[in-house]
């Protein structure tokens, strides 16, 4: 396990080959075994700048914004997430967008958030029992009144490992983050024992990051 920075990540050499230059048949099959040989049961991705290239800020509006972000799915993700379904790995998503945040001027009626974003997304690049299939925490610590009395120290993930961990009923170091932000990665590694792999937020999730990092 790994943060690597993405800018230094390293590439794993097949017959000559880099991850680069295999097929995505390829690549998938090699993520998965990659991952059966680090021991995971459970595969979770941050939303922003990993499944989706871009940040929806806790202020994306329904309509035409919804669907430019919509458009910025990562190819790699919608490869692989049925293929992990298929055999028989956990998926979940553990963002930080949160229907707390909705306000007087961010409303449900004009903006999307959270969950529903978050289900938005899965049905709209995913098969119906795959995209059912996932574990979604979609929780910002910061927007609770109560932060400070419960979440004091965790402004990272460690809630949503907690939750996920708890829901699929497996050890921390079963279970693998994928996310865009360094000190969240870090944190997971080293608060909630988990593994976790840092992705360019550049480019969101790649399976080489699984290939290259994990």
């Amino acid at each position: 396990m790994s943060s690597t920075d993405p800018s230094t990540s390293s590439e794993t050499p097949n017959n000559g080959n880099t991850t680069q230059d295999k097929s995505d048949d390829d690549l998938v099959k090699q993520s998965i075994q990659r991952l059966r040989e680090r021991g995971i049961k459970v595969v979770i991705f941050d939303m922003d700048l990993t499944i989706v290239n871009q940040h929806s800020r806790g202020s994306l509006r329904r309509g035409d914004p919804l669907e430019a972000f919509l458009s910025r799915i990562c190819p790699d993700f919608v490869k692989l997430a049925p293929a992990l379904h298929k055999e028989g790995f956990h998926l979940a998503v553990a963002t930080h967008s949160d229907e707390a945040e909705y306000g007087r001027r961010i409303t449900p009626a004009t903006h999307i958030l959270g969950d529903e974003l978050v289900n938005t997304v899965l049905q709209q690049h995913l098969p119906p029992e795959v995209a059912e299939s996932f574990c979604i925490v979609a929780f910002n610590p910061f927007a609770r009144s109560n932060f400070f009395v419960t979440y004091f120290g965790d402004w990272a993930k460690r809630h949503h490992m907690k939750l996920i961990q708890n829901h699929y009923l497996v050890q921390p170091q079963e279970m693998v983050l994928f996310d865009d932000t360094r000190p969240i990665v870090r944190d997971c590694i080293r608060k909630c024992g988990v593994q976790a792999v840092q992705v360019s937020p550049l480019v969101g999730f790649r399976m080489t990051d699984i290939l290259d990092k994990l």
